[in-house]
Formats: C-alpha cells, sequence, structure tokens
C-alpha cells in the first residue's frame, strides 16, 4: 500500500495519463466494448468499410439484426460508434472519431504483431 507521501498506482495513472478530464473507469469500460470476438469484428468492419446498414453488417458477420443488438449497443454506450436513420429510415453504424481512433491502434498494433510472428 502505498504511503501519503507516495501516489497509489491508480492516482499515479489518473494524474499521469488523464488529467483532470478524463476518467479511467470510462477508458476501461471503452477497451472493454471491445472485449468480444463479434464486437471486435463489428469495428473492424466498419473501420475497413465506412458507414454501414445494420442489416448489411448482419449479412457479413451471418446473423439477425437482432442477435448483435447488444453488441451494437455496448460499443454506442462506449462512444466508439454512432447510430443514425438514413433518409429512407434504414438504420446505419458508422465509427465515431474516438473509436476510429482507438481501433486503427489496435488494429496496426496486432498487425505489427502478426508481420513479427
Amino acid at each position: 500500500m502505498a504511503d501519503q507521501t507516495t501516489p497509489s498506482a491508480r492516482e499515479h495513472i489518473e494524474t499521469a495519463l488523464l488529467g483532470d478530464d478524463l476518467d479511467l473507469d470510462r477508458e476501461v469500460a471503452r477497451l472493454a466494448a471491445l472485449g468480444s470476438p463479434t464486437r471486435f469484428t463489428i469495428m473492424h468492419y466498419l473501420v475497413t468499410t465506412g458507414p454501414t446498414a445494420t442489416t448489411d453488417l448482419a449479412t457479413q458477420l451471418d446473423h439477425s439484426p437482432t442477435a448483435f443488438a447488444d453488441d451494437i449497443q455496448k460499443l454506442a454506450d462506449a462512444g466508439l460508434i454512432g447510430r443514425y436513420h438514413d433518409s429512407d429510415g434504414t438504420e446505419r453504424l458508422e465509427c465515431s472519431p474516438l473509436g476510429e481512433s482507438l481501433a486503427d491502434a489496435i488494429f496496426a498494433t496486432i498487425r505489427a504483431r502478426r508481420d513479427i510472428a
């Protein structure tokens, strides 16, 4: 346990990495949102193809849209994707700027690991 003059590990990360504007629990929740094969695949698909109709994504995942509705909601709640309806009422999904930035960094790291393996 840290004494009163030495910050705890959590205090250190909150000060050194997050500053006053970010919240550790929220940032960890964002990463956790990617923590399933389905959500990871959704993010990769959206990053590589751009905004997509939910029904088209369902076809690509070989699922019905209702089968991954919870996954979509978790990604949206984490601020990683956005949902909207186009002019004909079709629900579309897209990466948020934060989601795209985070996914790009993760996917680049994975590609680099693949290339040296």
